[in-house]
């Protein structure tokens, strides 16, 4: 591996778990080897890892973005990556109402949804 795939692969792996991290990437791979690459090499070995912003900062972050964006089918995995990060489920809500104007309430309320499913499945 060159060292954006090491650190690509590192950084999935304190994201999601090491087993996660490698199950997520095979299930990629399955449907094409060079996009798996381009996910863990671009946005994990590039992006993630980048020094400026501590990796709490950048989950809230792409939080925000996926809410924002309406990527709501992404949310349940970043959320429970906020959680592994130590993220407070406080703090991620403030990030949610914070934006609300800027989002739209609608949004805000997928997300809220998509929320209350994570921490009921996290305290079950």
């Amino acid at each position: 591996m060159d060292g954006f795939s090491q650190a690509g692969a590192e950084k999935w792996a304190e994201l999601s778990g090491a087993e996660r991290s490698e199950d997520i990437y095979k299930s990629i791979a399955e449907f094409d080897s060079g996009f798996a690459d381009y996910i863990r090499d671009s946005s994990f070995g590039m992006i993630w890892s980048r020094p400026g912003l501590p990796t709490q900062t950048r989950s809230m972050l792409t939080i925000a973005g996926l809410i924002a964006s309406g990527r709501m089918s992404m949310l349940k995995a970043h959320l429970g990556i906020a959680h592994r990060l130590g993220i407070p489920d406080a703090q991620i809500k403030e990030v949610m109402i914070h934006m609300a104007p800027y989002w739209g309430i609608p949004a805000v309320m997928d997300a809220m949804r998509i929320f209350r499913e994570v921490v009921a499945e996290r305290e079950a």
